[in-house]
């Protein structure tokens, strides 16, 4: 069927454009505008609410000219008389909507009959013998690149809003398997996506554990400037693997991790019933930024945490959450694990740092940032002027505590994020 000769589409068009007297309705044939139709056509449009026959062209041209303007009886009986199909009285309104264009389309337009080509083909006026030279001439022109319009009278029958809209037949199960198929599809693709991401990690990480295999020390520190910031930096202590405690026998670093996680950076707080913070109420003061003497939280905690873990926001990615370890033994840090040590609180007394491998606590505080926390009031120990360390103070109003914390972040990103960059702050 061509597709600019659908009778219901020409005829909803003069219609809504209230042309209707272009309808022309002769003996045999019905035209409208430049086409001409067996008045018998039949159109897409079906009967008694979409379950009847298709409604002919001069049924509907009939019902618009006649039925629209007489009473029903006897519009009825002229159709009798002429043999003409009658539009029943329960078609008359939905038919008069999409015909005016009060509707875009309707739900009794059987639109399989215009794919199983249920129309006869128009023709348009003036065809004669010479049809076929027309036909050629256009072929060839065609054929020469010259467009000759051939489009100007073609009529949208179909979109894919409406071709799979049908009275009778459901196409929900076609829908929902393309859905289907789309998602996993999707996911699929995701898989391999995220399987390829991770094949490129494994061979970054391969690739960085072969720079560095020469100094097996600082095999977790990646990159040339970590490395080099963690032995190379002019005034920056090295940790020694081996050296000899206060008590003179020598001692060594353990190579078997305590701690597990290697990038997690390391706080050190004394192991001291004096100190006022230590390992009990490190993690009320630095998550919920509130101090609460050690005595207190003593009480409630039935037995000494060897260590405790701290979230913090990301210094780069304040939506990253980073774990911090906090230890008060110290003596259980391996080799690696003093690596990724990065702040200390300290006493004022020099024997909390007897397990430490350095040999002075210069040396201590030119690779770990130092810190001393005290009360308001109270004077700093004889040492701590000559250390080079934060000092932090706590007073008697807890409001104050969160300045304090504050304080303290902000002194040890700056110095992480030039000393330890390679761990997640």
């Amino acid at each position: 069927m061509d597709r600019g000769s659908d009778p219901l589409t020409l005829l909803r068009e003069v219609v809504r454009a209230k042309q209707l007297e272009d309808v022309v309705m002769k003996k045999d044939a019905i035209e409208i505008k430049s086409f001409t139709f067996p008045r018998k056509t039949k159109t897409a449009y079906r009967s008694k609410k979409g379950k009847g026959s298709l409604f002919t062209l001069e049924a509907l041209v009939f019902f618009l000219q006649q039925g629209t303007k007489i009473k029903y009886g006897q519009y009825v009986k002229k159709c009798n008389g002429q043999g003409i199909m009658t539009v029943p009285r329960v078609d008359h309104k939905s038919l008069k909507d999409y015909l005016n264009g009060v509707v875009e389309t309707s739900e009794y337009i059987d639109t399989m009959a215009l794919v199983e080509g249920s129309y006869s083909k128009a023709k348009v006026p003036g065809e004669s013998k010479r049809k076929l030279s027309k036909e050629k001439k256009q072929v060839e022109a065609v054929e020469a690149g010259v467009g000759l319009g051939l489009s100007s009278n073609e009529r949208l029958l179909f979109d894919r809003s409406n071709m799979l809209t049908h009275p009778t037949i459901s196409f929900a199960n076609v829908t929902k398997l393309f859905h289907r198929i789309k998602k996993e599809v999707t996911k699929q693709n995701n898989a391999q996506l995220r399987e390829k991401h991770k094949r490129e990690r494994e061979k970054q990480g391969r690739s960085s554990s072969k720079k560095h295999k020469k100094d097996h020390r600082h095999s977790h520190a990646h990159g040339a400037h970590a490395k080099q910031l963690h032995l190379k930096s002019v005034g920056v202590a090295k940790i020694r693997p081996s050296f000899v405690g206060p008590d003179g026998e020598a001692r060594k670093l353990s190579r078997k991790r305590w701690l597990g996680d290697r990038y997690a950076p390391i706080i050190i707080v004394p192991n001291a019933a004096s100190s006022l913070l230590t390992i009990y109420n490190a993690k009320m003061f630095f998550e919920n930024k509130k101090y609460i003497p050690t005595n207190e939280l003593k009480r409630t905690i039935s037995k000494k945490p060897k260590y405790v873990e701290i979230t913090k926001e990301g210094a780069s990615n304040p939506e990253k959450k980073v774990k911090i370890i906090v230890v008060d033994d110290v003596r259980r840090l391996s080799y690696d694990e003093w690596h990724q040590v990065v702040a200390v609180f300290v006493t004022g007394a020099t024997w909390q740092f007897h397990d430490f491998p350095f040999k002075t606590p210069a040396e201590v505080f030119s690779r770990i940032h130092g810190f001393y926390l005290h009360m308001k009031n109270s004077k700093p120990k004889k040492n701590i002027d000559s250390w080079n360390v934060k000092k932090l103070s706590i007073s008697d109003l807890r409001y104050q505590d969160q300045a304090t914390v504050y304080a303290f972040w902000k002194a040890l990103t700056p110095f992480m994020q030039a000393r330890f960059p390679h761990l997640l702050m």
